[in-house]
């Protein structure tokens, strides 16, 4: 049995790690390096750690000052010894099977990358919903590549979810760029791009819990900046790489999030009126962040420019000025 590197960033998640760590302790595939990486905890996460290396010796855990997700994870992989790692985040949890299904598929299809379906819950929540035909599919990395934000948008950009043949790190000097939310938008194509195989199934061995004061669900300006700045980063590699069906989906989805950035400049050549509506609405905007509900503010965005064509049309026509092909 090859050993398996699970690497786990903790930070300040004292109620959910407990859960989390016994999830994959419990897995039925035990032939597994658990590092848990403690950034700067300043709950008790740090002291819950050691106790579980005291539990299992397949547990060790790197206690390092704070210095954000990417950081972390790369922490564990310059720890880690196994032929293939995992990532999965502190508070979320995985199937029992979760190594043992991803690599028995990695080792059959002799793959480089796999990737699994996930359940979203909020708590304890998760939907129980009618299991689904398990259905397995094959791309080279061209392939994966083209379909990106297409038919498996889902699986594509999280490190979660995935089991990597540790080379791909260590052989391409991959790591995730630090001081950046997002991080993994930066470099998950470029590990896709690196493996010859990637596996995909469907079946949910994921259990992805959706924190209200996650990184993911906290918004700022540096999130917003950040992900404006990943997302631009992956539109130049599919550009420059020629992946042309990738690239323009992309650079949809890329629209709405230009549309609120044109939104927060002043004086951009509009007529006064417009301007004024403008200015309003980011108003509203920033008033909205600070309560977490930017998801809903776009929707409303969205409808009060169907009302004002003209705003529209000038939004639209910068966007394609700047994303032109």
């Amino acid at each position: 049995m090859d050993l398996i590197s699970v690497i786990i960033p903790v930070y300040n998640v004292q109620d959910y790690l407990e859960r989390c760590l016994d999830s994959v302790i419990e897995q039925s595939y035990i032939n597994l390096e658990i590092i848990l990486v403690d950034d700067g905890s300043t709950d008790n996460s740090g002291k819950i750690c050691d106790e579980y290396v005291k539990k299992d010796n397949r547990v060790t855990v790197i206690h390092k000052s704070n210095g954000g997700l990417s950081d972390a994870r790369n922490a564990g992989i310059q720890a880690s010894t196994g032929d293939f790692l995992s990532f999965i985040d502190s508070d979320d949890f995985v199937h029992e099977k979760f190594i043992q299904k991803m690599y028995s598929l990695m080792i059959n299809c002799q793959a480089d990358i796999v990737i699994c379906g996930y359940e979203k819950g909020e708590k304890d929540n998760f939907s129980v919903k009618k299991k689904s035909k398990e259905r397995v599919v094959v791309f080279n990395s061209a392939e994966m590549l083209q379909q990106w934000h297409g038919k498996y948008k889902h699986v594509e950009t999280m490190a979660w979810n995935k089991l990597y043949r540790r080379k791909l790190f260590i052989d391409t000097n991959i790591m995730y760029p630090i001081g950046y939310y997002n991080e993994d938008v930066q470099t998950t194509h470029l590990l896709v791009e690196a493996a010859e195989k990637i596996v995909i199934t469907n079946e949910k061995l994921y259990y992805y819990f959706q924190r209200f004061n996650s990184i993911v669900n906290t918004v700022s300006r540096k999130s917003i900046e950040d992900n404006l700045y990943s997302q631009n980063v992956r539109l130049a590699y599919f550009k420059k790489g020629n992946q042309i069906s990738a690239y323009k989906r992309l650079k949809i989805k890329l629209q709405k999030y230009y549309m609120l950035t044109y939104c927060s400049i002043p004086n951009c050549g509009m007529k006064d009126i417009e301007q004024q509506l403008l200015d309003k609405y980011m108003q509203s905007y920033v008033e909205i962040m600070q309560y977490n509900e930017v998801r809903l503010f776009e929707r409303v965005l969205f409808f009060l420019f169907k009302r004002f064509y003209s705003i529209t049309k000038f939004i639209y026509k910068n966007i394609r000025r700047i994303c032109h092909s």
